[in-house]
């Protein structure tokens, strides 16, 4: 047997406003300076982070030169290429 009951809805309000939640972690925050951190670090860890960071950027400066050495020969021989082709 089955039941001639209509069914019963409920409507919900669809309001364009976001419900507040409870639990609410938003990058926006951290982007716009809300979060703050503070590091306290001795003497001896700053000069050895310090030199640490120099020899770093002494290495990285030293592998983009080579880098960019070998991009110019590369160019060079690729337009020394491209002459070649054209005269024969």
């Amino acid at each position: 047997m089955v039941s001639k009951e209509q069914p019963t809805f409920k409507e919900r309000s669809r309001s364009t406003e976001k419900k507040e939640r409870k639990a609410k972690f938003d990058f926006a925050d951290i982007l716009a300076g809300k979060l703050k951190v503070t590091l306290a670090l001795s003497a001896e860890d700053r000069e050895l982070i310090g030199s640490k960071i120099e020899e770093m950027s002494e290495k990285v400066d030293y592998r983009w030169k080579i880098t960019q050495l070998l991009m110019s020969i590369a160019i060079a021989l690729g337009t020394i290429g491209q002459v070649v082709s054209w005269a024969l």
